[in-house]
């Protein structure tokens, strides 16, 4: 009987994870990391599950080990920049790890989806959504690309005037592909607030269908 792989590991502990048993997700990735301690994959992914157990300090010191392993260190530079990312303190950080994630791996649609999302965060839409051109132009069919797309769009059209609707449709569009994106269901949220809200003119404020 052979000894599962680095990759079979991981796959394991997605799946547990995707089952809603961190603990567990924990377990298998802790006891293959004893007997391979420099898996920087597996490393990223531990990083990964500390985050959902609420743990990102244990998870940034285990990300920033990965960082060694040249091949992941794209990866755990990506990694960096979402468990920075929880600190809003740490934005800017977030954004470099993010930006030097792309320019170790250009060719990954992935580390551009992140860069965009960081972005984003920092309302720099039009970047954003320069990133996630960049990734469909490489991955078109990637659902996580598609959801991103759609993600930025949102955030793009938000603040913009009478763009409340479009904005939530782009929304909707992403919950679709992906139903557990708590982003673009933020971002739902306030669009249908924004859409809801009296249209206030130099006469005064007007509902659809009503009088000033």
């Amino acid at each position: 009987m052979t000894e599962d792989s680095g990759a079979d590991i991981i796959a394991r502990a997605q799946l547990l994870l995707a089952a809603g048993e961190p603990s567990a997700a924990s377990h298998v990735l802790d006891r293959h990391l004893r007997a391979h301690p420099d898996d920087a994959r597996a490393m990223i992914e531990l990083a990964h599950v500390l985050v959902v157990q609420g743990d990102p300090g244990a998870a940034e010191r285990i990300t920033r080990d990965a960082l060694a392993d040249h091949d992941a260190a794209p990866w755990a530079r990506a990694m960096l920049s979402q468990i920075i990312a929880l600190d809003p303190t740490r934005a800017e950080e977030s954004l470099q790890w993010s930006r030097a994630a792309v320019a170790a791996l250009p060719t990954a649609p992935g580390l551009h989806v992140v860069l965009a999302a960081r972005l984003g965060r920092l309302g720099r839409t039009e970047d954003a959504l320069r990133e996630i051109a960049t990734a469909t132009l490489l991955a078109p069919d990637d659902l996580s690309v598609r959801v991103a797309l759609h993600v930025q769009s949102a955030r793009a059209l938000l603040p913009a005037p009478g763009a409340a609707a479009e904005a939530a449709a782009h929304a909707r569009a992403a919950l679709q592909l992906d139903p557990s994106d708590d982003t673009a269901a933020g971002l739902l949220a306030a669009a249908q607030a924004v859409a809801s809200r009296p249209v206030t003119t130099l006469e005064g404020p007007h509902r659809p269908g009503g009088t000033a």
